[in-house]
């Protein structure tokens, strides 16, 4: 079968093109792309398409700005429109943190996607072929990756299509020289310090001709099999799912006792999926092991922080957080039965909004007269319910504020109470219990913030440093200009 033949056969097989549709090849230049762009032209009258170029200079080579001069003649020969960009990407990496393979696929595709905003493409075409795939199998090997990442490049993604998929570079290029096609060739991909050349150059060039049909074989056996698996994930997740914190982007609590009785297969799966959804990052095999192992031993009341995710564990359940986007959840307490408080890390010194008020944390040194004479010192005390002082290096860090919850205990002077117990001691109504945020380290309740302190790290005379945590009113005012007043709490210390 000819080439064009197989090209069409993989449109049709994967649904990549209709009749009609806004084509936006991605064109560097190199050979395969210079393909994808003759092919496309003469499948453009079979499709009734409508096509446009673009071309993004990398500028890291000196011939980049001659590569974007041959696409552009490329363009008019074919009497196709292109629109270009340039970018440094050496200082795209630097600012970004990336690697510069990283850099240029991120920066293509924002290129690629702001062109089919301005032009309304319906799709965009990219040069990836069966070489590609192989490629891109041994590199997620070497790196580690799980069934999902194995799935390799797709023929279709959204709306960014690869006819090339199911062809060999070297098909392509003996093609090309045929045809007397002229390509420019990117010495840059013969220089193995990059892993993808060093893939190319030092496996797959030694593998078997048929190796890249198999790979194709196995990419289509996983991506069914990847379809069943998700679909048993998102059954698991809605079954134990308690609530969401908002939106799925901002936060959601599991039932523990769910999540455990699990097979790990769908463990780590759910937790690749929630960290996912709520920081756009993906844990590695390491990090999901990590994030697994914590839910399963650590005790009540601990938080792991992993990708920007905060996770707490409670008795009953595993609450997931955005710790970029709690605080405005924690700005949006209302009254009711049920709380919208997310725990939250409480910074030191520093500050956080909750609901109608704003708690703010500041570091002091000890300087009691009797503490520096060693002579004794009474245990300070204050009966300020708006602020309280702590012995800061009696704490177990991390500090955070959340709302209450099932199994939570109090330690008052002699006694340990249920903080149900301790609520309807101190009369407070059912409906605002939920609304009442906590001072908690690693051992539990420190504070129910605005309420009762709890019975542990006070300041002695042997204290070092002193953490002074204060309750301040944080309310909108009329007869303000900037609409808003803050009256700090009274203390005596």
């Amino acid at each position: 079968m000819l080439m064009r033949e197989r090209i069409i056969s993989t449109i049709e097989k994967y649904g990549l093109i209709r009749h009609g549709d806004k084509v936006l090849i991605a064109v560097s230049g190199g050979a395969d792309s210079v393909f994808l762009l003759w092919t496309l032209k003469n499948l453009q009258k079979k499709y009734s398409l409508d096509l446009h170029i673009a071309h993004l200079n990398h500028g890291l080579r000196k011939k980049a700005d001659k590569e974007t001069e041959f696409v552009k003649s490329l363009a008019r020969n074919y009497k196709i429109p292109i629109t270009t960009g340039k970018i440094d990407i050496k200082a795209y990496a630097k600012k970004n943190k990336l690697t510069l393979e990283e850099a240029g696929r991120e920066a293509r595709y924002a290129f690629l996607k702001k062109v089919v905003s301005k032009i309304g493409a319906t799709k965009i075409a990219t040069g990836h072929t069966m070489t590609d795939e192989v490629e891109t199998f041994f590199m997620r090997l070497t790196r580690g990756t799980g069934r999902k990442g194995l799935s390799l490049i797709p023929p279709i993604r959204d709306n960014i299509i690869r006819p090339l998929i199911e062809i060999e570079h070297g098909e392509i290029i003996s093609f090309l020289k045929k045809e007397e096609i002229k390509y420019e060739t990117d010495y840059s991909n013969y220089n193995c310090k990059y892993t993808r050349n060093f893939v190319r150059h030092n496996i797959v060039k030694h593998l078997s001709p048929t190796f890249g049909k198999k790979i194709i074989q196995f990419r289509e056996i996983m991506e069914r099999e990847e379809k069943v698996l998700e679909k048993l994930t998102e059954e698991s997740l809605d079954k134990m799912v308690i609530k969401k914190n908002g939106t799925m982007l901002h936060g959601i609590k599991l039932n523990l006792t769910a999540f455990l009785n699990e097979d790990v297969a769908i463990k780590r799966r759910i937790i690749r999926k929630l960290t996912e959804k709520l920081s756009s990052t993906v844990p590695n095999f390491e990090e999901t092991e990590n994030i697994i192992s914590y839910i399963t031993k650590a005790k009540p009341g601990n938080v792991f922080i992993s990708h920007d995710i905060q996770i707490t564990k409670s008795c009953a359940s595993i609450n997931f957080v955005n710790k970029k986007t709690s605080l405005h959840l924690m700005e949006s307490v209302s009254g009711g039965a049920r709380s919208n408080l997310s725990e939250m890390i409480l910074p030191i010194p520093g500050e956080i909004k909750v609901g109608k008020y704003k708690i703010c944390t500041k570091m002091k040194e000890h300087n009691s007269h009797n503490a520096k004479s060693g002579g004794k010192c009474k245990q300070l005390t204050f009966d300020d319910k708006h602020k309280v002082y702590f012995d800061f290096d009696k704490l177990n860090l991390p500090l955070f504020i959340r709302a209450r919850e099932a199994g939570d205990k109090f330690l008052g002077a002699g006694y340990s109470k249920s903080l149900k117990k301790v609520f309807i001691d101190d009369r407070i109504p059912a409906e605002e219990r939920m609304e009442i945020p906590l001072l908690i380290d690693k051992l539990g309740i420190l504070w129910i913030i605005g309420k009762r302190r709890a019975y542990r790290a006070f300041i002695e005379n042997n204290t070092r440093k002193i953490l002074e945590v204060t309750q301040q009113s944080w309310v909108r005012s009329s007869n303000s200009k900037r609409g808003l007043r803050v009256s700090k709490g009274k203390g005596n210390g």
